[in-house]
């Protein structure tokens, strides 16, 4: 998987049309379906997280001092 902002959209409309695919009359398969869409929310909301304390974090850089050292974390 590509990695990015666009990339987790895409994902994330892929998962949602797999998730509109699943045979609800199928309680098991459905059950699966729900847990597999809540792990791939809980991803995508972490990986969201991480960009806008990444934005955040390069907005303050650039309001004060240009020189100042950002965490290892967010050098990339």
């Amino acid at each position: 998987m590509k990695d990015g902002v666009n990339a987790l959209e895409n994902a994330l409309f892929e998962e949602l049309r797999a998730l509109q695919a699943v045979d609800t009359s199928d309680r098991d398969a459905a059950k699966a379906a729900v847990e597999h869409a809540k792990a791939v929310e809980g991803l995508a909301s972490q990986i969201t997280e991480n960009h806008r304390v990444a934005l955040d974090a390069a907005r303050l850089q650039s309001r004060h001092d240009s020189n100042v050292r950002m965490p290892k974390l967010l050098e990339e």
